[in-house]
């Protein structure tokens, strides 16, 4: 059972040649592995399922600061910073030439624990209040009732083979689920 973000694509790319020696990794197929561990490839996978997300921003475009940039791919919070201005957002873009630009959301974060078969139907989908974050790891959490938030996961994960357990990270705001990324594993430490 792979539970770190490096691992999934190795197990990934190999689950045939487990399945052939009798053993059944959870792990999604190497497509779904690669959508969610890069963040434009996943927005735009949001998007195709009604999930909504904050709004990207064109840098070179005029923009309402404040802005939030991340790194395009990594984890943890990693290069991730709010921008307060256009000479923040150019010093973050010469350090992330591929980051995301989004719109700032001042919003409590939430993770969802989702739990699907191996035919990927949904058993279960917990969301949890990120309350204590260091570093992009929650180390204090508490589980709330959300129906909206346990609905916009579910329907990220609709004809996605997840096969396991599933986290994804996301703003909750009154307009909806703002989910930022979703990583297909199992168990163990994650972001």
């Amino acid at each position: 059972m792979p539970t770190r973000d490096e691992e999934l694509p190795i197990f990934a790319e190999h689950r045939d040649r487990f399945a052939r020696a009798g053993a059944r990794v959870m792990v999604a197929p190497p497509g779904v592995i690669a959508t969610c561990q890069d963040k434009i490839r996943f927005l735009d996978a949001c998007a195709s399922a009604g999930v909504a997300t904050p709004a990207r921003v064109e840098p070179a475009g005029t923009a309402a600061y404040p802005l939030f940039v991340k790194p395009r791919f990594g984890k943890g919070g990693r290069g991730a910073r709010r921008v307060d201005g256009p000479e923040e957002l150019a010093h973050a873009l010469r350090r992330f030439p591929d980051a995301v630009v989004q719109e700032f959301v001042e919003a409590a974060e939430f993770t969802v624990d989702l739990f699907a078969d191996f035919e990927g139907r949904v058993l279960s989908a917990v969301p949890r209040e990120r309350v204590v974050v260091f570093g992009g790891e929650s180390f204090v959490s508490r589980v709330v009732k959300s129906p909206e938030i346990v609905a916009a996961a579910t329907r990220l994960s609709k004809g996605w083979d997840w096969s396991g357990t599933t986290r994804s990270s996301a703003s909750w705001m009154t307009s909806g689920c703002s989910s930022s990324r979703s990583i297909p594993v199992t168990g163990g430490p994650r972001t």
